[in-house]
């Protein structure tokens, strides 16, 4: 905004110096063609006034001599030029002087040389022609000097004006920048800052309206976090409560049926019957095999059992097992305790960063690292896998979820990733 002002204000200054010029040149032009002719007129009557008439030839020779050289010092005016000529003389104008101003000053301003004509006649009745003619070449030069003064001051006016206006322009509008700034900022989810008065009425209710929008939308970030929290936490202790019901209540039931099954096989005297009891223990063994693992993936009892570093342990261990020959790395801060409170929500993020590198990355190694940081749980996942660009990735790689889950439980987590240069997840 400053600099459009700025251009406008430029604009402007350009159009009335090029006024001020014009009118500048055309009084300058007036001015000294006025002078000269005012010169020319002072001349001649000088020469009616106090030289009278021209003395004869030859009877007052010294009378004469007297009058010439009185004519010579009136031709030695700095505008004008004398000549008294007989019949069928023609003037002996010396070479105009070189004028002090420019050629387009010049140009603009001069005019044709001034030129005025009286006949005198000598004592003895010879006709004679006074010719004075106003040179402007001196007069250019004052008129120069005037203008080119004036042109400076006019200049430098415009200059002073000019970084005037931009300092007042910028303490102006520092408020505004700020105020762009705090909006700025809400569009990345910054919504903590807030506006210090500007001293300006009106800008100061724009930015108490800012403040106001940025703790509404406060409010209204932690609401859904305590929400998306609370329906994590609800969703774990679903989880949870499945997964002892199927192993309290199915798994038994399928292990009383494998060992019957195993029984009969081996009690059973008719083939038919072994051959069936045998067929019902491993249909049951892989039914069981299946409840186990859907039991591990609704809610890992490892975790409950022997803590987050164990859950993570086993959970990088069989997801390479099933995924070789990825190697993995497993890093544990010793600092950590074994049972943080957002271990859920941390083997979570792992599982699903996990199964991310298994349908995406095409990763040779990946490695894993928690750490404590002041009183937070800080966790990374790294792969070198074929990456991609975390602005463009979509939900089918679970990164949204990852972002979410840490937030619900007061983190956040950033993505770094390029194309060809692996993944690496921070929370």
């Amino acid at each position: 905004m400053r600099t459009r002002l700025l251009r406008g204000l430029l604009a402007l200054s350009l159009v009335t110096f090029a006024l001020a010029v014009t009118l500048a040149v055309a009084n300058t032009r007036h001015n000294v063609r006025a002078e000269l002719a005012s010169s020319a007129a002072l001349a001649l009557d000088l020469v009616d006034g106090l030289l009278g008439p021209v003395p004869a030839l030859p009877g007052d020779a010294a009378r004469r001599a007297e009058w010439l050289d009185q004519l010579r010092e009136l031709g030695r005016h700095r505008h004008l030029r004398l000549d008294l000529l007989a019949p069928g003389e023609s003037p002996r104008w010396p070479a105009p002087a070189e004028a002090a101003a420019p050629a387009w000053f010049a140009a603009l301003v001069a005019s044709e040389p001034i030129q005025f004509e009286r006949e005198r006649r000598d004592a003895d009745g010879t006709p004679l022609r006074l010719l004075v003619r106003a040179d402007p070449a001196d007069e250019l030069a004052e008129a120069w000097t005037d203008f080119s003064d004036f042109l400076t001051l006019l200049a430098g006016f415009a200059l002073l004006a000019g970084l005037l206006v931009w300092r007042l322009l910028g303490a102006a509008l520092a408020p505004v920048r700020v105020i762009l700034g705090g909006l700025d900022a809400l569009a990345h989810g910054d919504y903590d800052g807030r506006l210090a008065s500007s001293g300006v009425p009106e800008l100061d209710r724009i930015a108490a309206t800012v403040d106001r929008l940025a703790a509404t939308l406060a409010a209204g970030r932690a609401e859904n976090r305590r929400l998306a929290g609370h329906a994590l936490t609800v969703r774990e202790d679903e989880r949870r409560l499945l997964a002892r019901e199927l192993h309290d209540e199915l798994g038994q039931s399928l292990s009383a049926i494998q060992a019957d099954a195993t029984l009969i096989a081996h009690t059973a005297t008719d083939p038919r019957h072994i051959e069936s009891a045998r067929a019902i223990g491993a249909t049951t063994a892989d039914i069981l095999g299946s409840v186990r693992e859907l039991i591990r993936r609704l809610h890992p009892a490892v975790l409950d059992v022997l803590g987050l570093r164990a859950a993570l342990g086993q959970l990088l261990a069989d997801w390479a097992v099933r995924h070789a020959p990825v190697a993995t790395r497993f890093d544990w801060d010793p600092a950590l305790p074994e049972r943080p409170a957002c271990g859920i929500h941390a083997y979570r993020i792992v599982q699903e960063g996990l199964t991310n590198v298994a349908r995406h990355a095409a990763a040779g190694r990946v490695e894993l690292r928690l750490w404590r940081e002041a009183d937070a749980l800080r966790l990374e996942l790294a792969d070198d896998g074929r990456g991609c660009d975390p602005a463009a990735a979509t939900d089918g790689f679970g990164l949204h979820g990852i972002r979410e889950r840490a937030q619900s439980f007061g983190g956040h987590a950033t993505i770094e990733s390029a194309p060809g240069q692996g993944l690496r997840i921070h929370v």
